[in-house]
């Protein structure tokens, strides 16, 4: 909720000088007072800057060159008594001694104008260091500020301040107190109005003039607005700033747009809530200027760094989409764009990819996930031992286990052919020390007969035989009455 106050006095001006009256009493007489029970007080206040808590905000911003032309400048302040603080050109209590005046970049300058900045022509400098003799007289003599006072002052000719001054009767107009309770109590703001709209007008190809926004001090100085078309003026500068406007209209604009026009009030992605000009590019609709081209370029092209004719199109586009291809980005700049066919080349999808992968990195979990992935390496597995022998020469299976099924020299790697003499006597395995006890159980005369009815030992032909290719189907087949005898 807000309430608007057309004035807001204080009790007593700055400036102006009170009296106290102090009295105090004690019981049974036991205090005395001696001497004057009066205090005189001057009552003081800004006069001829203004420091920065004082200031709420401006509008326009400083500094902005896309504030429309049709709102006038304005600046609040944090005291709501301030612009009535101190008397106004006229003793009235409800005539304010400030006044918001605008002045364009052009009546800054000109012939006159050589020893100013261009642009802002707001100086600092001593009082008694100012050559406008009425305007020194009436800050030294008339409001008594101190001659060694640095105060910031702006030099205007008469003939541009004559046309920029308000009316004196129109300063009342110019000042008000807005009231809200949005943080739950009452916060009041004095807020002190231009009288004039910023010129956004120019020339092709060039932009609006910079405009010059000053509070300036009317305190006691009714000549100010009974000035000559000649000469120049000095005036007390208590704070300014500078800013461009536009005449392209911002947000505030659209909204408005949306009670007429096009489509039941909604202006397309792509068009501005300006009309469009005789010879600026089609619109995309309802007569307004147009940001972008149908396919969803946009008219004047984004700058970029590459060596390559490109265009970008953005992710919102004014109508519908074209068919999805197959293909996705891989890469922020793909190296397919340097010999792609075809101009301009199209870097949205590799600006896209960019930017998810910026997002992506920054999301604390996948950065987390990122960091466990390189920072623990994981070990390699160690290749087994490979024994190089052939493998009719490695450890038969048969001398470890008499159960084994298949040929002597299939054996198990890593163990011996050749048992040892400790193995051969062990108990139980062939103890020799036994042999007597069981020489009494075999049959000696079978024993004889059998060893006599053995031929005699007929010598086979050696065959060679090369390590470095035997198989074990080589030995099946040239030995196989050894194989056959062991199993038996």
């Amino acid at each position: 909720m807000k309430n608007i106050f057309s004035h807001c006095t204080p009790v007593v001006r700055a400036g102006d000088i009170e009296q106290i009256t102090v009295t105090q009493t004690l019981g049974n007489s036991r205090l005395h007072q001696d001497g004057l029970n009066t205090v005189n007080v001057m009552i003081d206040g800004p006069q001829t800057a203004l420091l920065p808590d004082l200031i709420a905000g401006v509008y326009p911003a400083s500094g902005s060159e896309d504030s429309p032309d049709e709102f006038l400048p304005h600046i609040a302040l944090a005291r709501r008594t301030l612009p009535w603080e101190r008397q106004g050109p006229e003793p009235a209590l409800t005539t304010p001694w400030l006044a918001l005046l605008l002045f364009k970049e052009s009546e800054l300058r000109g012939n006159n104008w050589a020893v100013q900045a261009p642009t802002v022509g707001v100086t600092k400098t001593r009082v008694d260091a100012i050559t406008d003799v009425a305007t020194r007289n009436r800050l030294m003599n008339t409001l008594h500020i101190a001659a060694d006072t640095e105060v910031s002052t702006l030099r205007v000719s008469n003939a541009v301040l004559s046309q920029v001054m308000p009316l004196q009767n129109e300063l009342p107009l110019l000042c008000h107190v807005k009231r809200s309770d949005e943080t739950g109590a009452d916060v009041d703001t004095a807020i002190v109005m231009c009288n004039r709209l910023p010129d956004a007008s120019h020339a092709a190809g060039e932009k609006p003039q910079l405009h010059t926004a000053a509070l300036v001090s009317v305190e006691q100085a009714a000549s100010l607005f009974s000035i000559s078309s000649t000469g120049f003026t000095t005036l007390l500068v208590l704070h300014h700033w500078t800013f461009r406007p536009s005449d392209g209209g911002d947000f505030e604009q659209v909204m408005r747009s949306i009670a007429y026009r096009p489509r039941g009030g909604v202006l397309r992605f792509g068009n501005l809530p300006a009309p469009v000009t005789g010879g600026a590019p089609a619109p995309l609709s309802g007569g307004f200027k147009a940001l972008l081209e149908p396919d969803g370029y946009f008219i004047t092209g984004v700058a970029h760094d590459q060596a390559v004719n490109a265009a970008y199109r953005g992710p919102l586009r004014p109508f519908g989409p074209q068919p999805r291809s197959n293909t996705f980005a891989i890469a922020a700049a793909p190296n397919e764009f340097v010999s792609a066919p075809g101009t301009p080349l199209d870097f949205s999808h590799a600006a896209a990819f960019e930017l998810g992968r910026l997002l992506a990195l920054n999301d604390a979990g996948i950065l987390e996930d990122l960091r466990h992935v390189t920072g623990h390496m994981k070990p390699m597995d160690v290749p087994a031992a490979v024994n190089k022998l052939p493998a009719a020469l490695q450890k038969p299976d048969w001398v470890v286990n008499p159960e084994w099924s298949s040929q002597p020299w299939e054996g198990v790697l890593g163990e011996a052919l050749v048992k040892t003499e400790t193995q051969f006597l062990a108990p139980g395995k062939a103890d020799v020390g036994g042999l007597d006890g069981h020489v009494d159980q075999w049959n000696v005369g079978d024993l004889v007969a059998t060893l006599n009815s053995i031929g005699t030992a007929v010598a086979q032909p050696v065959a060679a035989l090369n390590v470095a290719t035997v198989s074990v189907a080589t030995l099946d087949e040239q030995f196989a009455d050894v194989a056959i005898a062991a199993k038996s």
